[in-house]
């Protein structure tokens, strides 16, 4: 069937017929509306016509006053015999007449603006008068005529027809004076209300105001809806807060000002969860609305030796201070970002590397076999700071930057080491972790030698007597080890030098009738390299700038651990209402297997998180276990998993332990 056609009431609608028989001679129209004929044309001769057309020209009846438009349909008779053809006429009224009046069914004695979806101009209802705006049709367009505020409709009266009355009451329009209007709003949640920052806190105070006299009067309510998206976090929602796809509603009264504040609506501590506020001076608060979206701000204050290049920055109270260089920065805030976290530098603090309270962390390049004769400020978590930390505060990290970190576990025992010598000076490079002359546990001296002997590797029975390594019992000499014999020539060797004038330097050597090898006894407390560490809201993290993103990985995890993470049932306790992911192998939370604290194996085969232990592998999460020394690292942000339990945490409180909070703390 062709396209309808469309045409005002009053107007001619051409019609128009193909015909195929040559000797046709005459031509009906016929109209009909609901399958009723309407009218119908005159017969029309087609004797002579060249083309095998028949056409009319319809003059439309006029729309009822209960109807808007309608459609009637036309078909053809070719010499009496109706023919395979019908077309549409979609006929509109030339114009809707629109009455308001007030409660009392009385004509307005206001303007009450309507607008008019398609007209060239908004009708205006003219004070005083009948309250009947005429609005001008347009064919085969719809109006779309709505009451404008501070007016609103209570009731309509035969709303889809040409004739129209609605009854209105006038409310009052309203603007957001906070937040601001149509510009998504940040909350931060996580940090104490101040009346003079209303963007602080967990409560969210609304204000709004009237604009002008004319837009509402004291004493008028106002309306406030809150619309919490369905996709918000799944943790319980605080006393008074809201559920994820719940609304919340609320009135309030204009003052003498003609604003008005609505009572604090609880957000939540969840971070990007998004809240839709809608405000206005009717119930369905259509007049103004803006999106807030809820974040967590937490904080950290350096520390770091004179030596190190740190970008220089501005903060807040317009005070300078030194900064991780930007490229760290702008990746850890992106993944941090992930989860509704913003992560801002709250001070600095530098200190002298040439200080002589620091003299016992610093080491030439060389000692850690590193290239270049600069000096590398190397400690362990338990090596006291030798500056000082603004005063603690639950939401502010104290981070330590050092150029290489190295850790030996309390409980680690030191290993027993028995080199065999051959020669009087040797260098010992067997050690299964690192060497440092102090113990990274407690600075007491990592290299012991009491209760220590060397015994000389000699048979008697191959040299009965004579042999400076036999005593005058013919039993292999021992003796007690000097500690002055042992000097740490880097963190992977020990060198040990014998005395060539006295024993068991003067006869050490390859077995001979005047030599024998030298069996040395030693006590070594060695350390495992790290990348960072974390102990509450204390932090010590190594800088490298040559790698930012794996350096701000670091920074992410050793962070994660503050904010609780990994979550791991028993121990560290997910968020109320949201569940703690199963362990491994079944899952992906672990502790152990041979990583410090809790952790997140997501990235693993089932094969490899079933292994006793995970050396040597790479999971893809930022909350697994270790970290590697190359860009760009495997762990490029965290699980999905890991990701919705940090967004549910409660972050008022970095500093305590995780482990047995209480479930309001969470």
């Amino acid at each position: 069937m062709p396209d309808p056609v469309h045409v005002i009431e009053g107007e001619l609608a051409p019609c128009g017929v193909e015909y195929t028989s040559l000797f046709a001679k005459k031509a009906k129209f016929r109209f009909l509306r609901a399958g009723k004929e309407i009218a119908a044309s005159p017969e029309i001769d087609l004797a002579g016509m060249l083309f095998k057309t028949a056409s009319w020209k319809w003059k439309t009846p006029p729309c009822a006053d209960d109807e808007l438009d309608y459609v009637v349909t036309y078909k053809v008779d070719i010499d009496g015999t109706p023919i395979a053809f019908a077309q549409e006429i979609h006929v509109w009224a030339k114009d809707v007449t629109v009455t308001v009046k007030d409660h009392d069914s009385k004509a307005t004695t206001g303007d009450v603006p309507l607008i008019v979806g398609n007209s060239a101009s908004d009708g205006t209802v003219p004070s005083g008068g009948d309250g009947t705006v005429v609005v001008t049709m347009k064919a085969g367009q719809r109006p779309r005529i709505k009451v404008q505020r501070p007016w609103f409709a209570r009731k309509w009266e035969n709303e889809a027809g040409r004739k129209r009355v609605v009854e209105v009451t006038r409310g009052c329009l309203v603007k957001l004076v906070f937040p601001a209007s149509k510009v998504t709003h940040k909350q931060w949640v996580n940090l104490d209300a101040d009346s003079a920052k209303p963007e602080l806190g967990s409560k969210l105070v609304v204000k709004v105001a009237a604009p002008t006299e004319k837009d509402a009067a004291p004493g008028q309510k106002v309306y406030l809806k809150a619309v919490f998206d369905a996709g918000n976090s799944a943790r319980t929602p605080d006393s008074g807060g809201t559920e994820p796809g719940k609304d919340k509603s609320i009135e309030a009264t204009l003052d003498d000002k003609r604003e008005a504040t609505f009572d604090a609506i609880e957000l939540g501590p969840a971070g990007l969860d998004t809240i839709k506020v809608q405000v206005g001076g009717t119930p369905d608060a259509a007049d103004d609305e803006t999106t807030v979206v809820t974040w967590r701000k937490l904080f950290y204050e350096l520390m770091a030796p004179d030596t190190m290049a740190l970008d220089s920055v501005t903060l807040p109270d317009s005070s300078k201070a030194d900064d991780l260089p930007s490229a760290i920065r702008s990746w850890f805030a992106k993944r941090l970002g992930d989860a509704g976290i913003e992560y801002a530098l709250k001070a600095s603090h530098r200190f002298d590397s040439k200080d002589q309270a620091v003299a016992p962390s610093i080491y030439d390049a060389s000692y850690l076999k590193r290239t270049g004769s600069g000096k590398l400020y190397v400690v362990s978590p338990r090596k006291p700071v030798p500056a000082t930390f603004g005063a603690s505060d639950p939401r502010t990290v104290h981070m330590r930057l050092c150029d290489a970190a190295f850790y030996t576990a309390p409980t680690t025992q030191p290993q027993t080491k028995r080199p065999i010598l051959t020669t009087a000076t040797f260098d010992f490079t067997t050690f299964d972790d690192r060497l440092f002359p102090t113990s990274m546990h407690d600075g007491s001296d990592a290299i012991g030698v009491a209760g220590c002997v060397w015994t000389a590797k000699v048979n008697k029975a191959s040299y009965p007597k004579g042999h400076p390594g036999l005593d005058d019992n013919l039993e292999p000499r021992t003796g007690s080890v000097d500690k002055a014999w042992l000097t740490a020539v880097d963190y992977a060797t020990l060198r040990i030098a014998l005395p060539t004038g006295s024993e068991p330097g003067s006869f050490v050597g390859a077995l001979s009738a005047t030599k024998c090898p030298v069996e040395i006894e030693l006590e070594i407390l060695t350390a495992f390299e790290i990348n960072g560490s974390a102990s509450g809201a204390k932090q010590l993290m190594v800088f490298k700038p040559t790698f930012p993103a794996t350096n701000a990985g670091t920074i992410c995890h050793e962070l994660g651990h503050s904010m609780g993470m990994a979550v791991l049932a028993g121990s560290t306790e997910p968020p109320p209402g949201m569940t703690a992911p199963s362990e491994v192998p079944a899952g992906d939370s672990y502790s152990g297997h041979g990583h410090q604290g809790e952790h997140c194996a997501y990235g693993l085969t089932a094969k490899q998180k079933a292994l006793t232990t995970y050396g040597g592998l790479q999971g893809t999460c930022l909350m697994y276990g270790s970290g590697p020394n190359r860009e760009p690292p495997p762990r490029e942000s965290l699980c999905s998993s890991c990701l919705t339990l940090l967004k549910g945490r409660r972050l008022v409180d970095i500093e305590s332990a995780w482990e047995g909070r209480s479930g309001g703390a969470l």
